[in-house]
């Protein structure tokens, strides 16, 4: 009998070219060294408070003052559910940040309409004290360097960059800590917006393929797991156009967007553009450059 050999998965980082694979491991690095993953707990002063992942974000600043970015739904764990929340960078060691009185802006939307939000967004303005622990671990983004004018393209490669919850990508230790770990997945814009989704999302979002058979995994043997815990991390430009090329650097990496829900009958994620969410945490930076805090 002859033996059949098996076809290469495409979603296996070992399918690619080891040229392409190497940029992947080296874009991962460089976004994922400027995310978050968002914590919430009923209580900070304990010695050990327990603590529930709920999401991800951004970190970004303007003359010295920084923010985070998140999806609203995440958000509503401080504002609804009167949870604390902290924030930990991927390559940080220790306990999370808490954000303690904090000042935050959302979208108007009430929380039970979140899933069909156009513009999901939290913004949390981060105190000197906090901001300063968190540079020690993470690379704020600096909206002074950032190039917003870049209009995304279908033919665009985009990357998606989060803290999913379920396992083996979070695990809640018996101390009350968890180990977590990102998540970085290569994908592509939607090139069609079903009527559906533009009626209530809008052709202004974003729509990155989300599809275990069509992705690029490269996460080794975690595969590709549920979003749930990817809402607030970035839809990033990784390389305009397909396939990839050795002369792409970390220098052409752009943040697109804002991821805030899933359309998984659709094969997709929904994200909010960055140029709202950036609006939005500048109108707090300036809410609270005036109060003087």
């Amino acid at each position: 009998m002859t033996n059949k050999r098996r076809p290469t998965s495409r979603t296996s980082s070992d399918a690619l070219a080891p040229e392409v694979d190497a940029f992947l491991k080296r874009a991962k690095a460089w976004i994922a060294s400027r995310s978050v993953v968002v914590f919430a707990c009923p209580s900070i002063d304990e010695p050990n408070p327990r603590m529930e992942q709920v999401g991800s974000g951004l970190l970004f600043e303007e003359h010295g003052d920084t923010f985070f970015v998140t999806a609203a739904h995440v958000g509503d764990w401080w504002t609804i559910h009167r949870c604390n929340l902290a924030v930990k960078s991927w390559t940080g060691s220790g306990k999370p940040v808490p954000i303690v009185g904090t000042k935050m802006i959302s979208t108007p939307t009430p929380p039970q309409c979140r899933a069909d939000d156009r513009v999901d967004v939290a913004v949390l303005y981060v105190p000197p004290a906090a901001a300063a622990e968190l540079r020690a671990t993470c690379r704020p983004l600096s909206l002074d360097e950032m190039d917003l004018s870049y209009a995304p393209d279908a033919n665009d490669r985009v990357a998606l960059c989060g803290f999913p919850v379920a396992e083996p990508w979070s695990v809640q230790r018996d101390d009350g800590h968890i180990a977590y770990e990102v998540a970085f997945f290569p994908t592509a814009l939607r090139r069609d917006v079903p009527p559906k989704l533009a009626r209530t999302f809008g052709y202004g979002a974003l729509y990155p393929q989300y599809s275990k058979k069509r992705m690029v995994n490269t996460n080794a043997a975690r595969g590709v797991p549920e979003p749930e815990g990817v809402s607030g991390g970035g839809v990033w430009l990784i390389h305009r156009g397909w396939p990839l090329r050795s002369s792409w650097t970390e220098e052409h990496i752009r943040l697109l967007g804002i991821v805030h829900t899933k359309r998984l009958e659709h094969e997709c994620l929904v994200a909010t553009r960055v140029t709202e969410a950036v609006q939005y945490g500048r109108d707090l930076l300036q809410h609270v450059r005036r109060l003087g805090s």
